[in-house]
């Protein structure tokens, strides 16, 4: 009887010591499935993804900067890059839609002449991002235009750089002026352009107007340094575009130069009824090798005009913006600085002829050592020396239009000069006081 007492409590002792053992087993077994399970989610949370827009660069670039994301996801574990390529129509209304709700990119190649589409208070400023000397690897004229008071809103990153000079050899010579003494300040092109006018029947001077780009020149900015005010009308700009007006008197300046539509002016340097140019945007000579490849052959560049303290003025220039609502703003900006580093920008002018937003890229050999000896070739050497002097112009189209329709009065002779100037002025502060 004892003996089977003492079989049935060891019977019942093992069972005890199975169940135990199973229910230890099973709590270990979910202690470790509980563990997986917030690893997994402590690596997604982890793991973060920037939304990266471009702006029409997929076809011909893919491979570049595919391989630009995989050796920065290489090198930031965790970071995710999701590259997304707008059409250029499309941007600026897809980032303001983007914008007004809680799903948008991180990382956005928005052309500085948009920025002013966007509420600032909508842009985080990259030096409130990242160490401000890791902006001084940008060329200082470029950044002014992506700059607001202190903040900087944008990270320049390429353009079509500065203007040269260009003129006919052949119109030259035939009014008696050497090709090889190019005019080096406004008063010897408009000098040189009442010459070939009086010396030769239906040949002007030139066609251009005093556009923002040319009052840069002489070192007259679109604004103040908070971009709350206009900052042309100067005593200087004045004395310039009174050149401008009296050229248009001599001959020095086309007839049709006041005309708006300024891809089709009647007098022009494709035409020959045009000698010079004092600074001309450089890819325009692809349209004149293959709309006038006989006027082409007389083309020379030499510097653009530039005077003492000015710019060589750039209309637009693309630029990377982090979006206030960002939720990793500071990985958006480090990744920005990558695509914009001075590596990165040396590869991407070699897959296309843009120019960089760093001096450092321009002091390799790609700019440096131009062995070729077309009129490109000569032209991209001239934007090379004069790089450092670019200063971005980016002005609303509506307040440039206005300028200009004042510019073209003034010419004409409609109203005087100070006139012109003192309406462009008040229509500009009157709409930025009201932004």
């Amino acid at each position: 009887m004892v003996r089977k007492k003492s079989l049935l409590v060891g019977l019942i002792v093992l069972l005890g010591l199975v169940v135990m053992s199973g229910c230890s087993s099973g709590s270990e077994d979910a202690s470790n499935d509980s563990d997986s399970v917030s690893n997994d989610v402590a690596a997604e949370e982890e793991q973060i993804t920037l939304e990266f827009w471009t702006v029409n660069l997929r076809k011909g670039f893919e491979d570049y900067f595919l391989n630009l994301i995989s050796e920065y996801e290489q090198a930031n574990e965790g970071v995710k890059i999701d590259w997304v390529d707008v059409p250029g129509d499309q941007i600026n209304q897809k980032i303001i839609t983007a914008l007004q709700g809680d799903d948008i990119p991180d990382v956005v190649n928005l052309p500085d002449k948009a920025l002013h589409l966007l509420p600032e208070s909508a842009v985080y400023p990259i030096n409130e991002l990242v160490d401000e000397s890791r902006l001084d690897v940008y060329i200082p004229g470029l950044m002014e235009s992506v700059t607001s008071g202190d903040k900087v809103l944008e990270i320049p990153w390429y353009n079509a750089g500065p203007r040269v000079g260009l003129l006919n050899k052949k119109l030259y010579e035939d009014a008696g002026l050497d090709p090889d003494n190019p005019p080096e300040t406004w008063d010897e092109y408009f000098e040189n352009g009442e010459i070939i006018h009086s010396n030769l029947d239906n040949v002007y001077g030139s066609n251009q107007i005093p556009f923002m780009e040319r009052l840069a020149s002489i070192g007259v900015k679109p604004f103040n340094d908070d971009k709350t005010k206009a900052a042309f009308n100067t005593p200087e700009a004045v004395e310039l575009i009174q050149k401008f007006v009296d050229g248009y008197q001599t001959g020095a300046l086309a007839p049709g130069s006041v005309s708006k539509n300024v891809q089709q002016l009647p007098e022009s340097l494709e035409n020959g009824m045009v000698a010079q140019d004092g600074l001309y945007v450089a890819s325009g000579l692809n349209r004149i090798e293959s709309n006038a490849p006989d006027e082409f052959k007389q083309m020379k560049v030499f510097p653009g005009i530039k005077e003492e303290g000015g710019y060589y003025g750039v209309v637009s220039q693309q630029a990377l913006m982090i979006p206030r609502k960002s939720k990793h703003p500071e990985q958006a900006a480090d990744f920005a600085l990558f695509v914009t580093s001075p590596e990165n920008q040396l590869e991407f002018c070699k897959l296309t002829p843009i120019f960089p937003s760093t001096s450092e890229t321009l002091q390799q050999p790609l700019f440096t050592n131009i062995e070729g000896d077309t009129l490109q070739d000569q032209a991209r050497k001239i934007m090379v020396e004069e790089a450092d002097d670019m200063l971005a112009i980016t002005v609303p189209e509506n307040l440039r239009e206005f300028y200009e329709d004042e510019i073209r009065a003034a010419i004409m002779g409609e109203k005087s000069v100070e006139e012109a100037l003192d309406a462009a002025e008040e229509y500009w502060n009157s709409e930025l006081s009201s932004e």
